[in-house]
């Protein structure tokens, strides 16, 4: 909540604000996170776990007029999330995770285990090259 109090803060007074934010872990999120807490560490799973609201959209709503906006709207949407080939994705997106100095600081034979067990995890989502995985997420509005 603290956050989106600053978000409102810094809008004009006609602004308004669109976010999206995950509402559970895909399949490759859930292969990433348990790849991560077997050749990583159990913290750094945490902290990427902590990336997904499991609430429901009437609390994402009730937490955005708790934060003063009005004209609330949450529409959840299931898509598809399309990822390249996990060989070049996976440490890529770790290193743009805040886990990315813990990853870098186990040997590099470690960081490519990951990659592997996400492979092996999604295996029946394969799409070419890449994955082809079912996401849920949150989209919200609302007005100043």
């Amino acid at each position: 909540m603290w956050a989106l109090h600053h978000m409102r803060r810094v809008l004009r007074p006609t602004g308004g604000l669109a976010l999206c934010v995950f509402t559970g872990p895909s399949p490759y999120f859930m292969a990433l996170r348990d790849g991560v807490a077997r050749y990583v560490s159990a913290e750094s799973a945490i902290t990427f776990a902590a990336a997904f609201w499991p609430g429901a959209a009437e609390e994402l709503t009730g937490l955005l007029k708790r934060s003063a906006f009005h004209d609330v709207l949450v529409h959840q949407l299931r898509l598809t999330l399309r990822l390249p080939a996990l060989d070049e994705f996976v440490l890529r997106h770790l290193s743009a995770l805040p886990m990315a100095e813990s990853v870098a600081r186990v040997g590099s034979e470690v960081r490519a285990a990951p990659i592997g067990h996400v492979k092996e995890a999604t295996r029946a989502y394969a799409d070419g090259d890449g994955l082809a995985v079912p996401q849920k997420i949150n989209v919200a509005t609302g007005q100043v």
